[in-house]
């Protein structure tokens, strides 16, 4: 039996006044330097648009575990990257609120929450067409081959410049939002245990 997991209730309700946006126009990717969420090749495929107006921000702590020194030069090398590191969850509801879309292409997910906190946030996202990704996205998201630089460039290009797109995949990703519930998980799980028991 399959229980999703849920998006806290907070991070779409977050925060009536105006979010103060300090950081002008930017594209929004959340997660840890984990190898395996691809940074990499989203920094390569943001440095490739040569988007001079427009930052990418990476939210999210890193783990000396999976400390990179490549990836670390990368950030340093254009001044359009910003790493917040950890911040709170009415900050990150903000960013997504703010942001011209969110990507993440990860090149393996369990479950992938953070593209579903974008959309309960109204942030149009792209996402790897991999793993669970597009089980839990849906027609929510726009899909990029996450081992194709040229492909994480075209997909965030096709949403920045086409705002018919961005409205679309907004209201899609609050239809699909709605699939992700604490307490319809919390529900679910109740009526397995009590078939087993």
């Amino acid at each position: 039996e399959v229980i999703y997991n849920g998006v806290s209730e907070k991070i779409g309700n977050f925060s009536k006044k105006e979010f103060y946006n300090k950081y002008g126009e930017y594209i929004l990717a959340v997660s840890s330097l984990d190898p395996r969420k691809n940074f990499k090749n989203l920094i390569l495929a943001f440095n490739r648009l040569k988007l001079s107006n427009v930052k990418l921000i990476i939210v999210g702590s890193e783990n000396r575990v999976f400390a990179n020194q490549t990836l670390k030069d990368l950030i340093q090398s254009n001044d359009n990257i910003i790493m917040t590191g950890y911040i709170s969850d009415e900050e990150l509801s903000g960013l997504y609120r703010n942001a011209l879309l969110f990507v993440y292409p990860s090149l393996y997910e369990g479950f992938g929450l953070p593209p579903i906190e974008a959309m309960a946030c109204g942030c149009p996202v792209v996402v790897s067409k991999t793993t669970s990704l597009p089980e839990v996205c849906g027609d929510a998201a726009h899909y990029v081959n996450p081992d194709d630089i040229n492909d994480i460039a075209r997909g965030i290009h096709e949403v920045l410049k086409d705002e018919t797109f961005q409205k679309e995949l907004r209201r899609k990703g609050f239809d699909r939002v709605k699939l992700y519930s604490w307490h319809e998980s919390a529900k679910k799980l109740t009526k397995v245990i009590k078939e087993v028991v």
